[in-house]
């Protein structure tokens, strides 16, 4: 069964984590969907941190809910995240599969959003520097990795591999196809 992962992002996406996750999402051959998120849907382009423009496959508007989708990839970029936090429909949205515990992942200060969740039993971690905007502080965790139960954080663009493939583990769950996949793309884990 194909497998098809929501990518939620508004200008100043922070690049690398972007196009790294979704590189190794696309090489497992799941389906991944470039959502923007952006307040003005005047077309397609998202313009990243770097001054890059990506061209997103659809609109936000076009979806009620996202239950077609099997997991939500969100990817840092502290301009990007602030516009997702901005929009109170899309934050109930990603709440609401949260709820029916579908794969949610967020890396760098995407887990900003997770944090609104106000969920006592979700810890994560975030870009080190934003731990001071959490409204749960004592739910943080200074690591590179955080996995608990559906949900995957990563702090920052330096660990997006890592990242990328515990994301993918938890989607495909078949450790030989990471395995195979890291060895191809020469990604040494951390011992």
């Amino acid at each position: 069964m194909e497998k098809n992962i929501a990518v939620l992002l508004a200008s100043g996406v922070e690049e690398a984590e972007l196009f790294i996750t979704i590189d190794v999402l696309k090489r497992l051959n799941l389906n991944v969907n470039l959502i923007s998120v952006n307040e003005i849907n005047d077309n397609l382009k998202i313009e990243t941190n770097n001054g890059n423009i990506i061209i997103s496959n659809s609109y936000i508007d076009k979806f009620s809910n996202l239950e077609k989708f099997d997991s939500i990839f969100i990817p840092g970029g502290l301009k990007s995240v602030e516009t997702i936090l901005k929009n109170k429909q899309l934050l109930s949205m990603i709440k609401k599969e949260f709820d029916q515990n579908k794969i949610i992942a967020a890396i760098c200060a995407a887990p900003l959003i997770l944090d609104t969740f106000n969920d006592k039993s979700l810890n994560f971690t975030i870009y080190p520097s934003l731990n001071n905007r959490l409204i749960n502080k004592d739910k943080y965790i200074n690591e590179k990795v955080v996995i608990n139960n559906n949900v995957i954080t990563g702090n920052g663009v330096g660990n997006t591999f890592a990242f990328a493939f515990a994301f993918a583990q938890l989607i495909i769950k078949d450790k030989v196809k990471i395995t195979n996949l890291m060895d191809k793309m020469l990604y040494k884990k951390d011992k």
